[in-house]
């Protein structure tokens, strides 16, 4: 008798494993970890978040889960197909002009770089301690797995402008 008990919680605690496991599968809803400090302070090191699966449309502000042949990473969408990223020159070549760096002076070591059709420009929200698509480039759409439910809107401590949180306003002639 004693046995046959002890046999019928096993069978229900296994069931009860089963189901479990079968829903969490069948859930879309997963969270993501963020590790480091790249999405400081809006995501600090081991905060969590709920992430959906990605359905391939982007816009500016989503964070988004991207597949790169190191790992997976945790960034902001700064740029999606189509826009123009503005670049400067520099003695080591051209670098985009995003969040992190110092405004242009002159605007003959400007020029403009589009974002290919069925890409992304992804950013960390700590641009100092980020590896992004300023090292990466552009990533393809196809690349993204998941994208955050309600992403943390940026918020830069140092620099409170009216300017959209990816770009840093151009001080050009007569451009912004």
């Amino acid at each position: 008798m004693v046995q046959n008990l002890i046999q019928s919680r096993k069978v229900q605690l296994a069931t009860l494993a089963l189901g479990l496991v079968g829903s969490f599968a069948a859930q879309p809803y997963r969270p993501v970890v963020f590790v480091g400090n790249s999405m400081a302070p809006t995501y600090e090191n081991y905060a969590f978040a709920m992430t959906k699966p990605a359905d391939g449309k982007f816009q500016r502000g989503d964070i988004v889960v991207v597949k790169t042949k190191n790992g997976p990473i945790v960034k902001r969408v700064a740029f999606v197909g189509g826009d123009v990223i503005p670049q400067f020159r520099t003695p080591l070549g051209w670098v985009d002009v995003t969040r992190g760096h110092p405004p242009v002076a002159k605007a003959d070591r400007v020029r403009y770089r589009r974002v290919p059709a069925g890409h992304i420009y992804v950013l960390g929200d700590n641009y100092q301690s980020s590896i992004d698509s300023r090292l990466l480039g552009s990533l393809p759409v196809d690349s993204v797995e998941r994208k955050v439910v309600d992403p943390r809107p940026f918020h830069d401590w140092e620099a409170a402008t009216p300017d959209p949180p990816h770009l840093v306003r151009l001080r050009t002639s007569g451009r912004t």
